[in-house]
Order: structure tokens, then sequence, then C-alpha cells
């Protein structure tokens, strides 16, 4: 919460998005991008707090995988996804017992989809804003979106070392992945950043 709080806060000063001055379809573009960004980061946060890390990024990692193939024209391409999951699945069991709970799981789950969404809007909103712009907003957005979720427990990083841990985290994920995510996706085609 705090690092989308503040990544929004920074990108907005530099940016300074004319807010009075976008149409209908920016708003909504910059909503669903924000809110996508919010369900994302709050489920794959849930998702580790459950399950191994490397078998939660594996299960998010589908959602890239889905909209590159969709991308692509889906039909035998389907297969990929599919082999994909069979094989995060497969991964999943030690031998013993699957690995993690399956709430963590379904966390995981949510996160790739939001994933797979966020490449899809974000690539709109790239298209829909100059610059930054859209990014900015969105990143407000997905800070209003994360409040009752995170402000219960900000109070556990105000303090000095926790804020300056905050910022930092801040500008290396999201401000900046995202900011440079934005730039590729203008450039590539989903397919491909997929």
């Amino acid at each position: 919460f705090l690092r989308l709080v503040m990544a929004a806060a920074v990108l907005a000063l530099i940016v300074r998005p004319p807010m009075r001055s976008y149409s209908r379809e920016q708003w909504k573009s910059a909503l669903l991008l924000g809110a996508t960004m919010a369900a994302m980061t709050l489920f794959f946060f849930a998702a580790i707090d459950r399950i191994p890390l490397g078998l939660a990024v594996a299960i998010e990692f589908l959602g890239p995988l889905a909209v590159a193939t969709f991308s692509l024209g889906g039909g035998w391409r389907l297969v990929w996804p599919l082999a994909a999951f069979v094989g995060v699945a497969l991964l999943s069991h030690d031998g013993k017992g699957w690995i993690g709970d399956p709430v963590g799981v379904l966390f995981a789950c949510g996160s790739g989809v939001g994933w797979g969404a966020y490449i899809v809007l974000m690539k709109k909103a790239g298209k829909a804003f100059r610059g930054l712009e859209g990014l900015s907003m969105s990143l407000i957005v997905a800070a209003v979106v994360a409040i009752p979720f995170g402000l219960p427990r900000a109070h556990e990083a105000m303090n000095p070392e926790g804020l300056a841990m905050m910022l930092g985290l801040a500008l290396l994920v999201p401000l900046l992945p995202y900011a440079l995510e934005m730039t590729a996706l203008r450039r590539m085609p989903m397919s491909a950043f997929g």
C-alpha cells in the first residue's frame, strides 16, 4: 500500500497530470488499469503470505503467457499455457503432498489474471495518454483502491527507516518497471511482451 501511495505521489509530482482535461475514455482507461494494478499487487502479496514465492511467481506467469497466446490468435497455441499449467501443478507437489494452501494458490491465480489484464490495459493506456500521464493517473487509482487493505497496517512503517525503505521500494517496484513497461508496450506487440 505504501509503495503504491509513494510511487503515485512521486510520479504525480514529476508528470503533473492535467486531470480536468481528460476525456471519459481516458478516465475509464486509468480507472481500469489502476484497479487492476491494485488487485494484482494485493493478490500477489496475499499469495506469498500463504505459499512459497517460487510457486506464486510460477502461477502468476501463466497470466502473461495466456496474453501472449491469445494475442497470437489462440488455436493450437493454447497447448502452451495448458502445458505450463500442468507443469506448475506438477511442481507444486513435493512427493508427499501439495505445497502451500489452496487459498494461496487462488490468490496467485488472481495475481496471474491481474497481470494478464494489466498488459492489455497498459497497452491501451499507453495509446490513450501522452508520456507517463496514464501511468500517473493509474497509480493514483491503485493507491486509492488499496486504502482499505493497507491503511490499517500502514502505521507499522511510520518511522524514518520504514518510510525510507518504502520510498526506495516504491521507486524500484512499481514506478520504474511500470514506466518501462508502458514505454515498451507502446513499441511492441502484446504477444512479444507477454
